[in-house]
């Protein structure tokens, strides 16, 4: 089971995980930079996109420009949000 924490404004996205002390924390998600990422000061720039179905369904939208990225699962077993190709 996955839970995510976003900020709106910045697109940071963090994933609830359990730390070295077996507590619960919140851990940054990278993000590969797009060309298409203009963030508005001070208004909702972000939101995240999920399927019930599988995680590989998991994209973070700019919702100013239509920017996407993807959750993915990289060669070191960390997860990161890379663009999208539309």
């Amino acid at each position: 089971i996955f839970t995510f924490r976003l900020d709106n404004y910045t697109g940071d996205v963090c994933q609830l995980v359990i730390n070295s002390n077996e507590r619960n924390s919140w851990q940054k998600i990278s993000r590969i930079d797009s060309n298409n990422d203009t963030k508005n000061p001070d208004k909702i720039n972000y939101q995240l996109f999920m399927s019930g179905i599988a995680l590989r369904d998991c994209f973070l939208l700019n919702i100013n420009t239509g920017a996407t990225w993807v959750l993915v699962q990289s060669e070191d077993d960390n997860v990161l949000f890379e663009p999208f190709d539309e």
